[in-house]
């Protein structure tokens, strides 16, 4: 069964950037360009990118600020669309390899039917990747339940109320997670499947300049998480990581785990029958 699907990058102040890097990304792996939105803040960025991209893209205008890119696009395409979501700045995707990263293998459009098929197969609404480049942390299995869904690169389906009337960027991606799987009882992720980037070491642009700063950022980051963490107290610790920057810990619930060669089976297994929610 092929998957339909699209594509919705939101990027800011990085038209060079996003054309050398996610859209290089996606040319390389063969992706068709029709499925492909670049959602821009504002008109003035709007002709920014098309300049640059020599309107080789489709790009859209929704507001300034992550989580309002977000809300629109969810908007923006019909009820029930299925979403990935990718960041501006992605260098490439990596599968694990024994205790090695490689080059993922697949295509974009085998890695949309194994999120959003084992997605629907668990009846959640929200899937994702690994979020850190280390193959050792990394499994073979996708898990069912409650983990980390990080905001570089996931799939979603439009219309759904977790990406409608948010307010902060900062942190956003541990909110959503955290939605979703208190309103859907679990969330999805491919745990040998991950992405390249300098997160918060990027180009120039993004959430970074659109806050002032790189420090303003990274202030209102620390205090978008401490609300996170004051908000939903029975899932979420906060602890600091390298660098004294404030990080989340979410608690590890595990509904099931599926093996990497076995996911074709647990979709097919679970066709028409209910699904036990956390």
């Amino acid at each position: 069964m092929s998957y339909d699907y699209r594509i919705a990058i939101p990027s800011y102040a990085r038209p060079e950037a996003i054309k050398d890097k996610t859209l290089h990304m996606l040319d390389q792996m063969s992706v068709d360009r029709d499925r492909i939105l670049v959602v821009c803040a504002t008109p003035e960025e709007k002709e920014c990118y098309d300049a640059s991209l020599r309107n080789g893209w489709r790009t859209e205008v929704a507001e300034l600020g992550l989580v309002n890119a977000r809300e629109w696009y969810h908007r923006y395409f019909p009820e029930g669309t299925r979403i990935i979501s990718i960041d501006d700045d992605i260098d490439g995707l990596y599968q694990k390899d024994g205790v090695k990263l490689v080059p993922y293998a697949g295509s974009i459009d085998d890695l949309a039917e194994d999120g959003f098929s084992q997605c629907e197969a668990a009846g959640a609404m929200l899937w994702g990747i690994y979020p850190v480049l280390n193959g050792m942390f990394m499994n073979d299995q996708t898990v069912v339940g409650l983990r980390f869904i990080c905001g570089a690169f996931f799939g979603s389906y439009a219309g759904d109320y977790v990406f409608q009337g948010r307010q902060n960027s900062n942190g956003e991606d541990w909110e959503s997670t955290l939605l979703s799987f208190k309103g859907y009882g679990k969330v999805v992720r491919l745990e040998y499947v991950t992405f390249k980037t300098r997160m918060w070491q990027g180009a120039d642009g993004g959430m970074s300049q659109e806050q002032g700063g790189l420090e303003n950022r990274m202030q209102a980051h620390e205090v978008s998480l401490k609300g996170i963490a004051t908000r939903y107290p029975q899932f979420v610790s906060t602890y600091r990581k390298a660098g004294n920057i404030l990080n989340l810990r979410l608690k590890s619930i595990d509904l099931a785990k599926i093996p990497r060669d076995s996911r074709a089976e647990f979709v097919r297994a679970m066709k028409g029958k209910q699904w036990q929610s956390a």
